[in-house]
């Protein structure tokens, strides 16, 4: 098995109720939200297959660092 590509997507958004609730965001804090969108595609006995994923972060005090590693 081996990754043959990934794709990531970073958008500042708006926070719904929901969401807000799940990260416990205040009334008094900025309601702007970071959300991040993962594809990894990989192959597995000659198969393409792809793992999908999303994370939510509090848009306030937040760094990301996004690498590449030869495998």
């Amino acid at each position: 098995m081996y990754i043959t590509g990934r794709k990531g997507i970073l958008a500042l958004d708006l926070s719904d109720s929901e969401t807000e609730s799940i990260l416990e965001i205040k009334d008094s804090e900025k309601k702007v939200i970071i959300y991040i969108e993962t594809f990894w595609f990989f192959d597995y006995e000659g198969k393409t297959r792809l793992v999908y994923f999303e994370e939510y972060f509090k848009g306030s005090k937040r760094t990301f660092v996004f690498e590449s590693i030869k495998l």
